[in-house]
């Protein structure tokens, strides 16, 4: 059995298996680092591209996050006297 594994075991063989193991090891690696933020459109960056706790509010500019918008004629408190906003 190692017979005929050696004998297909060639120089061409092994420089093949060599360069497609590096260029699919080193190509990811590549493309990742090159993503910069010139590349990213306005509004493209939604929450599950971001890491847990990586915008927090000293990092974000004053009046760039809106306030909710309520639909109109629609409020909790409106259904009793006792209502309460949730928390």
């Amino acid at each position: 059995m190692l017979r005929r594994f050696r004998a297909r075991l060639t120089y061409a063989n092994v420089a093949s298996s060599i360069a497609l193991f590096l260029a699919l090891s080193t190509g990811a690696a590549y493309a990742a680092n090159t993503v910069f933020s010139t590349d990213i459109v306005n509004g493209e960056v939604k929450t599950a591209d971001l890491h847990s706790g990586a915008v927090t509010t000293g990092k974000i500019a004053a009046n760039a996050v809106p306030a909710p918008r309520w639909p109109t004629g629609r409020c909790w408190a409106s259904t009793s006297s006792t209502a309460r906003l949730p928390a």
